[in-house]
Parts: structure tokens; C-alpha cells; sequence
């Protein structure tokens, strides 16, 4: 997971670097990037209250987890807009202090875990800021080439450095010893995020920075730029619907149980290729729809005005950060954040369309 930050900040800087010599005013950054971020929420959103709602009519209970559940991707996608938004920060604040910046964040995020695990204090939530914004940083300073001038054997000592640190931490704890919840270690370094998914995208950094340096003055045909571009544009798309397509791969199973849900561990194997391929199906379907939706809605112009970039972007976090944390649902907080989100993506669209 780190490495995904690392790579968005890469990414945001080079888009700073553009915005900045466009000349152009900060709304436009925002309202470009932000409503990339927030409107593929909005057919998500709705499809899920449509299911909470008729569901809710059947089997209520089971209607309140779908809601949850499906929501639940939306963490990563709140803590990347907040790393979208505070970009043009965080690039100024590297080009004038270094890795003084990245080395704050993550002094930051040790202090939340000391505060946590010796102190009985639980600020954890911050670590969603701090954790995420320090590998943010790092992608900042890989854009900037700072290490690549480093010799191999200097990011090889960071990356054993790193190991040695995560060690040292997770052998003797407290930090745990696995990054994803399983059933039989619940609790995890990632939610919420802890200081050694920082050191891991510490050593994740400096592999990337050995790699890109000798790709420097390589670029790709222009078959797989095409091919790249694709693959951009669907994962956000692939990553918001795979839960709803595992949902409905799901209650399709139950029809079937014996069959498509064995309780031998020869017979689950058996049934994996096809529960794939069906899967895949399944989540094939539901972007190509998402695709649909996009496509109709970049129609409509992006915000160029500060004002409305500023608030859109910052009401479309909130609103997408709480959506996260209650879920979709009928309750009047989860209905206000959905309207909030809306509003966002009105607020982050200019009242005309894109001219073909």
C-alpha cells in the first residue's frame, strides 16, 4: 500500500509542475482533480441506497452490512484526496526544505504510535494524515530525483535498514506483525496505519529509485502508453465496484451453496477458476457501467474559480471520509453526507459543458 502513495506523489508532482506553468488559478487544479476523485462515488452511491433500500424491505439487518461494507474502500480514497488537495503544499514545501518535510511527517506518525502503545493515548486517526502524507512525501522527492544520484549500494543499506527497523518493531512489538487483518491476527498495521507501513514505504521508495534511474530516457511505445492510460483510468473504477462485485458473486453462492460454496477444502479449490472467471465477469460488467457514467459526466466542464475548487474539495473529503466511516445508508447523518457529497461535485463542475 505504500508504494501506491509514493506513485501519487510522483504523479501529483509533475501535475503541480504543469498547473504551476499553465498559470492558472488554483481552482482549476482542484476542480480538475477533485471531482476526478469524487464523482465515480456518486453511481456507487447510488446504486448501493437502491440496494439498502428494497434490501431493507427483506432483510434489514443484512441491508445495514451491504451499506457498510461496500463503503469501506472509501478510506483510500479520502486520505488520496486529501493528498490530491494539499499537493501544491507539499511540492513547495519539499522544493524549500528538502526531506526536512517528509522527516516531520514521519516523526509525527512514531509520536502517534508511542502516544498509542506506551502512553494508553489513542490519537490513531491522525495516522491516516501522517502515515499516508509521509509516503505521499517520498513520492514527492522521488519526482524531484533526489536519491538518484545515490550509489546502489547506499539504497541497498536504506532498504536493510528497513528491514532491520521493521524487525525490531514487530519481533519484541508492540507494532504488529501483520499489515491486513486475518481471522487470526484482527489487528493490523494498516487500519488504522501505523509508523512501520512508513519505514516499509521507506524501503519501498529506495527499490523504486533504483529501478527508475535506469529507466531514465526510457519511454514506452505508443501502443503501451495507450495501454497505461487505460489502466489509469479503470483502477479507481475496479477499485470502488470489486467489493459490489464480490457482494453479488456472493448472494449468488448462497443460492447455491453446495455447489458454488463446498465446504471441502478439494471441492473450494475445484470451483475457484470458474468463481474467477465469474467474478471478473460480474466486476466487468459493473465498470463498464461506471465507464458509461463517466463518460456522459466529463460532458460537463470542470470549475476554474478558487472559491468553489477550495470548498468542493474539501466538502467532497469530509463527505467521503464520513461516508467511510458510517457507511451508505438511510439514517439522516449517512443521507447528509451523501447530499454534502453531491453538492461537492456540483460545486467542482462549471455550469457548461466541454465543448467537442
Amino acid at each position: 500500500m505504500p508504494a501506491f502513495f509514493v506513485a501519487g506523489g510522483f504523479t501529483n508532482t509533475l501535475l503541480v509542475d504543469r498547473w504551476r506553468a499553465s498559470g492558472d488559478p488554483l481552482g482549476a487544479y482542484l476542480g480538475l482533480r477533485a471531482r476526478r476523485l469524487t464523482s465515480p462515488v456518486l453511481p456507487l452511491m447510488g446504486v448501493t441506497l437502491l440496494v439498502v433500500v428494497v434490501g431493507g424491505l427483506i432483510a434489514p439487518g443484512l441491508a445495514v452490512t451491504i451499506g457498510d461494507q461496500i463503503a469501506n474502500p472509501l478510506w483510500f480514497l479520502s486520505v488520496y484526496l486529501l493528498c490530491t488537495a494539499t499537493a501544491p503544499l507539499a511540492v513547495w514545501a519539499f522544493d524549500r526544505t528538502g526531506w526536512a518535510s517528509a522527516a516531520v511527517l514521519l516523526a509525527a506518525a512514531f509520536g502517534v504510535d508511542v502516544l498509542r502503545f506506551w502512553g494508553g493515548v489513542d490519537l490513531t486517526a491522525l495516522n491516516l494524515v501522517f502515515v499516508w502524507l509521509f509516503c505521499h512525501q517520498l513520492g514527492v522527492g522521488y519526482a524531484r530525483r533526489r536519491a538518484f544520484a545515490a550509489p546502489l549500494w547506499q539504497l541497498g543499506l536504506v532498504v536493510l535498514a528497513c528491514v532491520a527497523a521493521l524487525v525490531a518493531m514487530v519481533v519484541p512489538g508492540p507494532w504488529f506483525p501483520t499489515n491486513l487483518g486475518v481471522r487470526d491476527a484482527p489487528v493490523s498495521n494498516l487500519a488504522p496505519p501505523t509508523a512501520a507501513l512508513a519505514v516499509l514505504g521507506i524501503a519501498q521508495w529506495a527499490v523504486l529509485t533504483a529501478v527508475g534511474r535506469r529507466l531514465l530516457g526510457w519511454s514506452p511505445g505508443e501502443r503501451w502508453r495507450r495501454r497505461i492510460g487505460t489502466g489509469n483510468a479503470l483502477a479507481m473504477l475496479v477499485y470502488l465496484w470489486h467489493v459490489p462485485a464480490m457482494t453479488v458473486m456472493i448472494g449468488i453462492g448462497m443460492l447455491a451453496p453446495d455447489l458454488l460454496l463446498p465446504r471441502s477444502i478439494a471441492g473450494w479449490w475445484m470451483v475457484r477458476p470458474v468463481w474467477f472467471v465469474l467474478s471478473g465477469a460480474m466486476l466487468a460488467v459493473m465498470v463498464f457501467g461506471a465507464v458509461r457514467w463517466e463518460v456522459w459526466f466529463s460532458r460537463f466542464a470542470t470549475t476554474s474559480t478558487t472559491w468553489r475548487g477550495v470548498l468542493g474539495a474539501v466538502l467532497g473529503g469530509v463527505a467521503v471520509h464520513r461516508l467511510w466511516q458510517l457507511g451508505f445508508g438511510l439514517t439522516a447523518e449517512q443521507l447528509a453526507w451523501a447530499a454534502g457529497l453531491v453538492l461537492a461535485v456540483v460545486l467542482l463542475s462549471a455550469g457548461r459543458r466541454v465543448e467537442a
